[in-house]
């Protein structure tokens, strides 16, 4: 069966890998062998899977490619949602945001740095990060996404956090409260932003 990589997976990948990246930033390597994951990238390659590698903070950020062979797990934002507990704010807010997606018919997961920081055990969220997440935009209606950010905006002022949503159609992607908002919207896609005419 061939797996299938989309953007926001997680991959494991293989240790010592980072030593075939000639133009990698010295921080790379011991990024990777504090956590060896990367996450998958919106770019279209013709051969292997773009990838991002963090490091420390958000200044270091490294695009690159690697093999299928070389992965050794994968997680999607789906499989994440199983991995929340209940130890910081953002555990917390992500198990209201949630309920207000499940009330509202919508499927949805983490990504980020929250993302991360589930699939590595590595800590690499701070007190000021966002709760990024990711909704499912297949058979979605203007009426529940509007729902779902009204719930949104609640939980951000209960917990002091802020959802940062984006809704994906296939390959594509545009921030929630964008998608509600006009005619014409912004979207994410492997040829960098477009604009499109609103998909909801």
């Amino acid at each position: 069966m061939v797996t299938r990589y989309a953007v926001h997976d997680l991959l494991r990948i293989e240790s010592g890998i980072a030593s075939n990246w000639t133009e990698a930033p010295a921080w790379v390597r011991p990024s990777l062998e504090r956590a060896p994951w990367v996450v998958v990238r919106r770019e279209r390659v013709l051969i292997g899977i773009a990838v991002g590698v963090r490091g420390a903070d958000r200044s270091e950020r490294f695009a690159t490619i690697v093999d299928a062979s070389a992965v050794c797990e994968k997680l999607t934002p789906g499989d994440l949602v199983a991995r929340v507990r209940d130890v910081g704010r953002l555990d917390r807010a992500f198990h209201d945001v949630r309920r207000a997606a499940s009330d509202c018919d919508l499927t949805l997961g983490p990504v980020g740095a929250f993302a991360f920081e589930l699939a590595s055990g590595k800590t690499s969220t701070t007190q000021r990060s966002d709760l990024d997440l990711l909704v499912s935009g297949d058979g979605v209606s203007r009426a529940s996404l509007r729902d779902f950010l009204t719930a949104c905006d609640g939980i951000s002022k209960t917990f002091a956090v802020t959802p940062d949503v984006e809704v994906a159609f296939g390959n594509r992607a545009v921030a929630l409260r964008e998608l509600l908002s006009a005619e014409w919207v912004v979207a994410k896609t492997p040829w960098g932003p477009r604009i499109i005419a609103c998909p909801v």
